[in-house]
């Protein structure tokens, strides 16, 4: 097996990957656009990732677990330094 592959296949790849695990995973670009909704996220909130794949992640229905909840805040205040800064910062939010 070639040990490097293509652009394209690196991605399938990894998304390959993504779809397989059971927790959600999204990720955001430095504006808060949505760039990847996995196979979780689809099951847990009933929506496509083509429905959610550049949408705000202000969007995203987290229910009771949403960016307004207490527990959510902190999560929510490190995604907007960083997408207001561009500095990368550590996580230190509820999961």
């Amino acid at each position: 097996m070639d040990s490097i592959q293509s652009d394209g296949e690196t991605v399938e790849f990894y998304q390959a990957l993504l779809d397989s695990l059971f927790d959600a995973v999204y990720t955001v670009d430095v504006q808060g656009t949505i760039t990847l909704w996995n196979r979780s996220c689809e099951r847990l909130t009933g929506l496509a990732a083509a429905e959610m794949i550049g949408q705000s992640w202000q969007v995203i229905p987290f229910g009771d677990r949403g960016p307004e909840a207490p527990q959510m805040q902190p999560a929510q205040r490190q995604l907007e330094f960083v997408l207001e800064t561009g500095v990368p910062g550590t996580w230190k939010g509820w999961l």
